[in-house]
């Protein structure tokens, strides 16, 4: 009995903790079709979800806000400004130069009889360049090049 007890206890730490972790996930295909008006690019489009749960309104386990896969213990980072840092951070990392169509949105639900709680964040957003942004971005990359020596 007591080794049924402990691996049942095992098993949920185990799924507590890859459940809790934050997920950021971009696309960069669009089947041809645009995301944007004719002005902007779409690059990439972007979906940020961070996890927390709760255990009577303190926070036990739940995504981080330094990355994807990233665990936070004792924190609550369900918050509009952790989920746009993603957001933006991974926007930038695929040459966006600005967000369109930001959306952010909490979700809350009772677990266990309301002793657990998880809350989630979700961010998504478009991630967009112009001609120019793109000219601008392709010189600072040129200039920051070394210079061959001979």
């Amino acid at each position: 009995m007591k080794k049924q007890l402990m691996q049942c206890l095992c098993g949920a730490t185990v799924l507590l903790i890859l459940s809790g972790c934050t997920s950021v996930e971009s696309t960069q295909k669009f089947n041809g079709m645009g995301l944007s008006d004719r002005e902007d690019k779409a690059v990439c489009h972007t979906f940020v979800e961070i996890p927390c749960f709760t255990f009577w309104g303190l926070p036990i386990i739940g995504g981080s806000a330094s990355g994807s896969g990233k665990v936070a213990l004792f924190q609550d980072n369900t918050d509009v400004e952790s989920a746009i840092h993603l957001l933006t951070s991974e926007i930038r990392s695929k040459n966006g130069a600005r967000v369109i169509n930001a959306q952010t949105f909490l979700s809350e639900r009772s677990v266990l009889l309301g002793i657990f709680t998880k809350r989630v964040m979700q961010a998504s957003g478009t991630g967009v360049r112009t001609r120019s942004e793109a000219g601008e971005r392709a010189m600072q990359q040129f200039d920051q090049e070394p210079v061959p020596s001979y």
